[in-house]
């Protein structure tokens, strides 16, 4: 998958955040089939590495324990109901043991990170889809950006996996759709909606659903045409997107993803070194350029002269723009002054340097003044 393979290779909270809700997706299977000290023990301890990865676990695991305790109710064993009661006080007290630790027993900390995350969520923040911006999010932004960044094959697979899990008479078949319904309720309610990055453990119950697919197409052979062929171009979209996993979009997101997405999904400036040799190559003397990354472009990077880009009017020579801060912060504008149309909006690149940023010649007597 080009977005795990993404994030797995950043050094953000994202991917810790989705092995250990894996973690604790599967060791609360444990726990409700055998529900004995162990399994709550391994849960507990799951939950709170989760947990303490990123605070949003603290919304997506319950939602996920909710939607599997509703989806796979009628295919639990109800006798082991005394069982889980006996053991969910020790894996209670396995978490709050943990977090106290990494904590050591000082909880100011987390409590000031949690409403951290609660007054962002609160404020907003600028997102950015399919040609509009807005300070609160879309309700239906997550939708739109796994229909783009998961490879179409994984989709397929996936979409007819879970009809197949549901057929399925037991309450394990049941997590994968629960985790799906669970981060996509998760992302109804965001305000903060950057990057699908933010619901990456999805990929897990994709991934499952998708195998539960190729298992039934394979037990045919005159299905097992179509399994090989739909792992080839699953396997295809890693390989030829290489390096460039982060900004990987499907057919669906054509030749100019940046009318659909932006930010963490497209450019989150990946490109600076690429930038940095394709204007040495042209000889630039100097470049307007707001990069989204704060860097020594200059003196580390080998940058030449580096001057802001201005929202309406480019720089004669040399222009950089970042997709991100064009379509998301419109050069700085935010949404200030709705009314002013950004030069980048009306101008055709001179080239796409990378998949993130755009490049503009700007003859000195064409420039307005």
């Amino acid at each position: 998958m080009p977005p795990v393979l993404a994030h797995a290779g950043l050094a953000t909270t994202d991917m810790g955040l989705t092995a250990g809700f894996a973690a604790a997706c599967c060791s609360l299977l444990w726990w409700v089939a055998e529900p004995d000290w162990k399994s709550a023990l391994a849960l507990g301890a799951s939950v709170a590495l989760m947990a303490l990865c990123k605070f949003s676990a603290l919304l997506f695991f319950p939602l996920t324990v909710a939607a599997f305790a509703a989806l796979a109710y009628k295919y639990l064993d109800h006798t082991k109901l005394k069982a889980w009661v006996l053991t969910l006080p020790v894996a209670l007290a396995c978490v709050a043991l943990l977090v106290a630790l990494v904590y050591r027993f000082n909880f100011s900390p987390l409590i000031a990170g949690i409403e951290t995350v609660r007054q962002h969520q609160v404020a907003g923040h600028p997102s950015y889809l399919l040609g509009s911006l807005s300070k609160s999010g879309f309700w239906f932004y997550y939708e739109v950006a796994l229909a783009v960044k998961t490879p179409l094959a994984a989709l397929a697979l996936a979409i007819w996996g879970f009809v197949l899990l549901r057929r399925q008479k037991t309450a394990d078949a049941q997590m994968p759709l629960a985790i799906v319904i669970a981060l996509l309720v998760s992302g109804f309610i965001s305000n903060i909606n950057i990057g699908v990055r933010h619901i990456l453990p999805i990929y897990l119950a994709l991934s499952i659903a998708g195998a539960a697919a190729v298992k039934w197409l394979a037990e045919s052979p005159r299905r097992m045409n179509a399994a090989a062929a739909l792992l080839i171009l699953q396997l295809g979209s890693g390989v030829l997107t290489h390096p460039d996993y982060l900004p990987y979009t499907n057919l669906i997101g054509g030749n100019e993803p940046e009318k659909i997405l932006a930010d963490s999904d497209l450019d989150w400036g990946q490109d600076m070194l690429r930038l940095g040799a394709r204007l040495r190559e042209l000889g630039a003397p100097s470049v307007a350029f707001s990069p989204f990354i704060v860097a020594h472009l200059e003196a580390v990077h080998g940058f030449p002269p580096i001057q802001p880009n201005h929202p309406q009017v480019p720089e004669p020579g040399w222009n950089a723009v970042s997709i991100t801060m064009w379509k998301v912060t419109r050069l700085g504008l935010f949404f200030d002054h709705p009314e002013v149309e950004l030069w980048p909006d009306q101008m055709t690149p001179t080239e796409r340097v990378g998949k993130g940023v755009l490049l503009y010649y700007v003859r000195p007597e064409s420039v307005p003044r």
